[in-house]
C-alpha cells in the first residue's frame, strides 16, 4: 500500500480542521436562520422559498468568475479573504430592523460563501493523494455530520436558552477561526498544492459527454428534490403544533445517520475504496427519495406520524445521504481532477438552481396539498428522474462498447 508523507497528513489534518469549522458555523447559521425567519419575523412558506432562493441566487450567476478564482494559484487569498467577509456578514445580521433588511444582508453573506465552498473544495482535490480520496472524504463527511448533528442542536439550544444574537455571535466566531486555520494552510508554498494548468478550451470540452451529464443531472434532481421538502419543514413542524426545537432534532437525527455511516465507510475504505462511478451515485440519490416515500406514508396514516417515526426516518436519510455526499466528491474528483475549480464552480451553479426553484415548488404544493403529499410527489419524481439517467447511461455504455 502506498504511503502518505508526513508533510502531507499534516496538511489533510489542517484541511478537516478547517473544513470542519467552517461546516460547524454554517449549520448553526441555518437553523438561525430559518428560526428567525419564521419564529421572530413570522415568515410563511413562501418567504422562507424565497429566503432560501435568494442566499442561493449569488452562487448561480457568479458560477463562472467562481471557478476561474478558485483555479488560480492564488486562490487561498480568495478563500481567506471570503471566510473573513463571512464572518463579518454573519455578525452584520444582529443590525436587521425587518425580514426584507434580513434577506438582503442573507444574501450578501451567501455571496462571499460562494466562494469559499468551492474554494476548499479544490484545495481538498489538489492535495489529497488517489489512494485516500475514499478515506478522506469519508472521513470528512464524519466530521461535517459531527458538525451537522451538534450545530443545529446547539443552535436550537443558545437561541432558546439566551436569544439569537449570542447564537449568531458564536457563528461568526466559528468562521473567524476557519479563517484563521486556512491563513496556517496559506503560509506554505502555492507550489506545493499541485495545481494543474491547462488550456482553457480543453477544459471546456472536458465537461461535456455521458460522464458529467450523468453527474449534473444527479445533482440537479437530488437536491431539487431534497430541497423541495427540506425549505418547508419549519412551516410542516408549526402546523403539527411541535415546538421549534424539534427541526434542531430532526437535523441532529440526520446529522447522526451521516456520522454513523461515515465512521462505518471510513474502514471500509481501506479495503473497498469508491472507484468514481455514476452507479456508486445513483444508488444512495434513489433510496433518499425511497425515504421521502415513506414518511408520506407516515403522513397519509397518522396513528405512524410520531416524533420518533420521523427520527428514525431522517436517521436513515442521514446515512445515505452521507454515502451521496463521499461518492459525490469522489466521482468529480476521480473523473475531473485536472479542471476540478472550473468544474466545482459549475456544480455549485447547477446545486443553487436546483434548490432556487424547488423551495417555490414545495411551497406552491404545501399550501395547495398536504405535507404527506409533498414527500410523495418528491420521492416519486425523483426516482422515476434517477432510473432515467440510470437507463440512458447503460444505453450510452452500451453503444460505445459496440463500435
Amino acid at each position: 500500500m502506498v504511503q502518505v508523507d508526513a508533510a502531507t497528513k499534516n496538511r489533510l489534518r489542517v484541511l478537516l480542521l478547517g473544513d470542519g469549522i467552517v461546516s460547524f458555523g454554517g449549520w448553526i447559521d441555518y437553523i438561525v436562520i430559518l428560526t428567525v425567519s419564521v419564529f421572530f419575523w413570522k415568515a410563511d412558506q413562501y418567504d422562507v422559498a424565497f429566503i432560501g432562493a435568494a442566499t442561493l441566487f449569488p452562487g448561480i450567476v457568479l458560477s463562472k468568475p467562481i471557478g476561474m478564482l478558485v483555479s488560480h494559484p492564488s486562490m487561498i487569498h480568495w478563500l481567506r479573504a471570503s471566510l473573513l467577509l463571512r464572518a463579518l456578514c454573519t455578525v452584520v445580521l444582529l443590525m436587521a430592523t425587518s425580514l426584507q433588511g434580513f434577506i438582503v444582508l442573507a444574501v450578501i453573506r451567501a455571496t462571499f460563501n460562494s466562494i469559499a465552498l468551492p474554494a476548499i473544495s479544490v484545495l481538498s482535490a489538489n492535495s489529497v493523494p488517489e489512494h485516500e480520496r475514499s478515506r478522506y472524504y469519508s472521513v470528512l463527511n464524519m466530521i461535517n455530520s459531527a458538525a451537522k448533528m451538534i450545530g443545529p442542536a446547539l443552535g436550537s439550544a443558545l437561541s432558546a436558552l439566551l436569544s439569537e444574537t449570542y447564537t449568531l455571535l458564536f457563528s461568526g466566531f466559528l468562521t473567524f477561526l476557519g479563517f484563521i486555520v486556512f491563513c496556517y494552510l496559506g503560509a506554505q508554498p502555492v507550489s506545493s498544492l499541485r495545481i494543474k494548468k491547462a488550456n482553457t478550451t480543453k477544459l471546456q470540452q472536458r465537461l461535456y459527454g455521458t460522464a458529467w451529464y450523468a453527474y449534473v443531472g444527479v445533482m440537479f434532481i437530488y437536491f431539487a428534490m431534497v430541497f423541495m421538502v427540506n425549505n418547508q419543514l419549519p412551516v410542516i413542524l408549526s402546523t403539527m403544533k411541535l415546538n421549534k426545537q424539534t427541526l434542531g432534532m430532526l437535523v441532529s437525527a440526520s446529522a447522526i445517520g451521516n456520522f454513523l455511516y461515515g465512521f462505518w465507510s471510513v474502514k471500509k475504505s481501506k479495503h473497498k475504496p469508491l472507484t468514481g462511478k455514476i452507479s456508486e451515485l445513483l444508488m444512495p440519490a434513489m433510496s433518499t427519495m425511497v425515504c421521502f416515500v415513506v414518511i408520506s406514508v407516515c403522513f397519509f396514516y397518522f396513528d405512524l406520524l410520531h416524533i420518533e417515526t420521523l427520527l428514525l426516518c431522517f436517521l436513515l436519510i442521514g446515512m445515505v445521504s452521507a454515502r451521496f455526499s463521499i461518492s459525490s466528491n469522489v466521482y468529480l474528483v476521480t473523473n475531473f481532477n485536472e479542471q476540478i475549480g472550473i468544474a466545482s464552480g459549475w456544480v455549485q451553479s447547477i446545486q443553487n438552481l436546483a434548490m432556487l426553484g424547488a423551495p417555490f415548488l414545495g411551497a406552491f404544493v404545501l399550501s395547495h396539498t398536504s405535507s404527506g403529499k409533498l414527500f410523495l410527489l418528491s420521492g416519486v419524481v425523483g426516482l422515476c428522474c434517477l432510473l432515467g439517467i440510470r437507463m440512458w447511461v447503460n444505453s450510452s455504455l452500451s453503444i460505445v462498447s459496440s463500435k
